[in-house]
């Protein structure tokens, strides 16, 4: 896997097809605030296609969560 640019943006990888999950593990240094400190959006065709997009907050649960 690619590491990410300066630009926030990547990494970028092809070789998938259908099945696989992508799985993100982010750490903030205090979360009691509200802002949005991440934005994760899951893209095909390098951006041509927005799958889906989240906004992580500070506040958000720091435990685990599955997707819905």
């Amino acid at each position: 896997m690619a590491e990410f640019g300066r630009d926030g943006l990547g990494p970028y990888d092809t070789p998938y097809g259908q099945g696989h999950t992508a799985q993100f593990k982010l750490m903030v240094d205090n979360n009691s605030g509200s802002d949005v400190v991440a934005s994760l959006d899951v893209v095909t065709g390098f951006g041509g296609n927005i799958l889906a997009t989240r906004q992580v907050r500070r506040s958000d649960p720091v435990s685990h969560q599955e997707p819905l």
